[in-house]
């Protein structure tokens, strides 16, 4: 809805000519914010101004029909200049605070921030009942409390695993990074969404959850998702992939359980760093040809990284938590 747009339907509901889809809206979104409610107010006594300037303009004493002409003469353009005035600036403003409602959905909440270290996991629950797991290397914003008509949090950086208590008058929603929503009533889902990587992946393990592409013009739904579906969402490139998905295997991260995809050195690179909280200097080119798979629970280091050399040849030096890795063959701490 543009400005335009807007402030007609402002204007009928002011006016008392709303039409009840449109005053259901503005009713939604006034109920929403204490701003948003403020500045209505404020719009309501400008137009209460304008109505009262009206009244004496139309109650000055009788005189001569030139006098009365020239008073109206006079008065008419500054009661016309103040009444665009008051209206256009109270209609900006409401605007401006609608459109950061539709842009930021959760800009007007109060958040808490957690984030796990490299190598660290985290669990955390939420005052509806809800848990999330949190893997290594992750931002989760959430409210103390969920108020209004939906549960909102935000997955800023990083990988989650989502287990929603059903409550079917309240939807939960994920913000994740790249405008992605992800709107559930009570399902279980992981998301991984990481700033290295290339991509968004999402997948469902119970329940339904529908995904969102928002932005500041429009919202595209992505599509809706059951167990063992997903998408996988090419950042770069702006296009989405919906297909089966192993639900277990993307959230095997839960238990401890290391799973490696046809990953090339940057993936490997950021996955062993975020997994076992060390810094990596990758002196390697990724190539199409050299890939890895593999699944490692409760596997050292050390043990992966050999692992991996059977896989394809590289070199590694491991000192303390600086590793670095050339895909040069050697025979460096092959052991």
């Amino acid at each position: 809805m543009n400005i335009k747009q807007f402030g007609i339907v402002v204007d009928r509901y002011l006016a008392g000519k709303a039409s009840v889809t449109e005053i259901k809206a503005i009713d939604q979104w006034l109920d929403e914010s204490g701003e948003n409610t403020e500045v209505m107010t404020d719009l309501k006594r400008r137009r209460l101004q304008e109505e009262i300037l009206q009244k004496i303009r139309q109650s000055i004493p009788n005189k001569t029909h030139k006098e009365r002409g020239l008073i109206i003469k006079i008065i008419k353009p500054y009661l016309r200049i103040a009444a665009m005035l008051a209206a256009f600036t109270g209609m900006i403003l409401l605007y401006q605070n609608y459109q950061k409602k539709a842009d930021h959905p959760t800009a007007d909440k109060t958040y808490e921030t957690y984030s796990t270290p490299k190598g660290r996991q985290a669990i955390i629950t939420l005052s509806d009942g809800s848990v999330v797991q949190l893997n290594a290397a992750t931002v989760l914003k959430y409210p103390k409390h969920f108020q209004g008509k939906t549960r909102e949090v935000i997955l800023e950086e990083g990988e989650a695993f989502f287990e929603i208590t059903p409550n079917p008058h309240k939807p939960f929603i994920v913000h994740a990074a790249h405008q992605i929503d992800t709107r559930v009533l009570g399902t279980s889902f992981n998301i991984s969404s990481y700033r290295a990587s290339d991509q968004l992946t999402l997948s469902v393990n119970t329940g339904r959850v529908q995904v969102t592409k928002v932005t500041n013009k429009s919202k595209r739904t992505m599509g809706i998702f059951t167990p063992g579906q997903g998408l996988t969402y090419n950042v770069k490139k702006g296009t989405f992939k919906n297909h089966d998905m192993n639900a277990a295997d993307l959230a095997a991260w839960k238990n401890n359980i290391l799973i490696l995809k046809d990953a090339d050195f940057n993936e490997l690179k950021q996955r062993l760093e975020n997994w076992y909280g060390i810094e990596i200097s990758l002196q390697a080119k990724s190539e199409p040809a050299v890939l890895f798979t593999g699944r490692y629970y409760n596997k050292s280091l050390q043990n992966v990284l050999q692992s991996l050399q059977r896989i394809n040849h590289f070199r590694y030096e491991l000192k303390g938590k600086k590793l670095i890795i050339e895909n040069n063959a050697g025979n460096r701490n092959r052991k």
